[in-house]
């Protein structure tokens, strides 16, 4: 595991597949969590109750709506995009945050989509008081391919 590294939880598929989620017009927020990549398994049902926050403070305000969030599809590819995560510089930033996660806000339980280390050992927690930022790639956060 290692900065950045990301990883899709499998039960959002099928319950996307069921109906139970619509990319298109649910809400989606992130979440500084205390786990590691490690010990979240993306192959398991995994919701907010599965994960422990990271502390509250500064300018990092706990679970926060994502900005710009869209679900397009070119091609064979489906995209779920949305704006970059940032927070500025401040002493009371979170010390203990080891992963970033997506969760599906308008579910009841908000239901996690993805997980991101933000740790370069794998354990070792992120020190955020200089600020974050999360860059979504270029082609979207998360994508699914169909007719390959």
């Amino acid at each position: 595991m290692a900065r950045g590294d990301s990883k899709k939880v499998a039960e959002y598929d099928f319950q996307s597949g069921l109906g139970t989620y619509n990319n298109s017009t649910n809400t989606f927020a992130w979440l500084l969590v205390t786990n590691t990549y490690a010990s979240l398994d993306a192959n398991t049902v995994l919701n907010a109750a599965s994960v422990t926050g990271a502390t509250i403070g500064g300018n990092y305000a706990g679970k926060t709506s994502l900005a710009s969030v869209t679900w397009s599809r070119a091609g064979a590819v489906s995209t779920l995009d949305f704006a970059d995560i940032t927070f500025a510089a401040d002493a009371s930033n979170p010390i203990d945050a080891k992963c970033l996660v997506i969760m599906n806000d308008t579910i009841a339980g908000d239901p996690l989509l993805k997980i991101v280390d933000l740790t370069t050992d794998g354990t070792t927690a992120v020190d955020l008081t200089q600020g974050f930022t999360y860059t979504v790639n270029a082609a979207g956060s998360v994508t699914v391919t169909t007719n390959v």
